[in-house]
């Protein structure tokens, strides 16, 4: 009796250790790996917001017919309309921290670079950022969405 008493609290004591190593092992990768599922939610996020915001349809068309005006044309609209977009997004979101630059920037032709927002954004490392592409008659233009934390 006494030896089986022995070998029982030997078998816990190796399973209580096995226990305790497979819970420092898992401390230790989890923070890259958190890390890592940060930044790539983040990075979806910033996608999201910017897919979302061209295509979203206003009384004078869609955010994209918009940028396309105002880049092409001289309209106005998408500048006045895509802040308050935006700050209705990410209020609804929960992430009223975040401060955004949209850019426009041509990919096949000779153009001028617009931009929308927050310009000091894009001054340090640390910002998250989405692109897409538009065409108009032909050209294309790179819309590129930049994000940090305020």
């Amino acid at each position: 009796m006494k030896g089986q008493t022995s070998m029982l609290a030997i078998v816990i004591a190796m399973i209580l250790i096995l226990f305790i190593v497979i819970f420092m092992l898992t401390g230790m990768f989890s923070d890259d790996e958190t890390a890592n599922m940060k930044t790539q939610q983040r990075d979806l996020y910033a996608n999201n917001l910017l897919l979302s915001l061209l295509s979203t349809d206003t009384s004078e068309g869609t955010f994209s017919d918009m940028l396309k005006d105002e880049y092409f044309g001289g309209g106005t609209a998408f500048g006045e309309m895509a802040p308050v977009f935006i700050k209705a997004t990410l209020n609804a979101t929960g992430n009223t921290d975040y401060d955004w630059l949209i850019e426009a920037e041509p990919k096949d032709f000779v153009g001028v670079v617009k931009q929308w927002g927050n310009p000091a954004v894009t001054e340090k490392p640390g910002y998250w950022d989405a692109r897409t592409v538009v065409t108009w008659g032909g050209n294309q233009l790179e819309v590129k969405l930049y994000i940090r934390t305020k």
